[in-house]
């Protein structure tokens, strides 16, 4: 499927699932999630985005005392863990919980970026649960939200996409002559081979041994150049394009 089609309490009852398991095994120890009670209190918020935005984001909050608890006690730490430790755990429970949603939804071609966490309360019209491990409970409300994956490119344009990137050699013709072998063969330093053309006509840019446009030749940081003033099989036009010579 290219797109969630589950409603959002059923897509945030999913994440809270996800989110469960994830908690239990960082504890090691099975993870249970019920319903729970919606809280206004301050707490701990984390934000997974998803690349595309149309593909939608999730929003989790935490109870904060009830989360250092839990990671204390899950832990078995001697001494309760300092806020930054319990806000690296969440964003990194959120963030694998978040990346399981989108891979059992079906939602193709989205990436996520990294989570963020910061205190707040919890956000507007979220799912209220009870996520509990080792006798420890930890209230969270869920935003889910899963929208549209980018659609599949057509097979056509992906080999165009596949075949934009390959690297082609440019080459500026300046004009071309014929000489006998006899003429070639005296050639030295100081030798002059007349060309046959003016300096104002334009040069030549070809691929391979096609000729793609002609244009004037400039200076372009310090280097030789070429304006574009023609594309081959079109009339001429002011282009600012400019080709340096290979």
């Amino acid at each position: 499927m290219t797109a969630a089609q589950a409603t959002t309490g059923t897509t945030a009852q999913a994440l809270a699932a996800e989110l469960a398991l994830v908690w239990g095994a960082r504890f090691g120890a099975a993870a249970t999630v019920d319903a729970g009670a919606a809280s206004a209190d301050a707490g701990w918020v984390v934000t997974v985005p998803f690349t595309p935005a149309s593909a939608g984001q999730v929003t989790v909050w935490f109870q904060k005392p009830a989360a250092a608890d839990a990671m204390q006690a899950g832990l078995k730490l001697e001494v309760a863990p300092a806020d930054e430790a319990v806000l690296e755990l969440l964003r990194d429970v959120v963030g694998q919980a978040a990346q399981a949603l989108v891979q059992k939804a079906g939602v193709d071609g989205v990436t996520l970026a990294p989570a963020t966490a910061a205190p707040g309360p919890p956000p507007a019209e979220s799912s209220a649960f009870e996520i509990t491990v080792g006798g420890k409970g930890c209230g969270v409300q869920v935003v889910a939200e899963l929208g549209a994956a980018p659609a599949a490119a057509p097979p056509n344009s992906r080999r165009l996409e596949a075949v934009l990137d390959v690297d082609l050699p440019l080459v500026v013709r300046f004009g071309r002559a014929t000489m006998p072998l006899r003429a070639l063969a005296v050639l030295g330093p100081g030798s002059v081979i007349d060309m046959g053309r003016s300096p104002d006509e334009p040069v030549e840019l070809l691929v391979g041994d096609r000729v793609i446009a002609r244009g004037e030749v400039v200076v372009v940081g310090g280097n030789y150049g070429v304006r574009i003033t023609t594309l081959t099989g079109s009339q001429a036009i002011p282009s600012e394009l400019e080709a340096r010579t290979a």
